[in-house]
């Protein structure tokens, strides 16, 4: 069987987008966020951590 591509909830999302903003996430996981997922909330939590930092 294939396997389905995992799908990434919120607290994964804000973790992917903290790890891409100190510039410590893996080339696997950049991968698998690019995969999956869905774009708008990377942008979006991207976005709001910027503005709040």
């Amino acid at each position: 069987m294939a396997s389905e591509p995992k799908k990434n909830g919120v607290l994964k999302t804000l973790q992917s987008v903290l790890a891409a903003m100190f510039g410590v996430q893996s080339e696997r996981k950049r991968n698998e966020d690019f995969s999956s997922g869905k774009p708008w909330r990377y942008v979006l939590l991207g976005l709001l951590m910027a503005f709040f930092s």
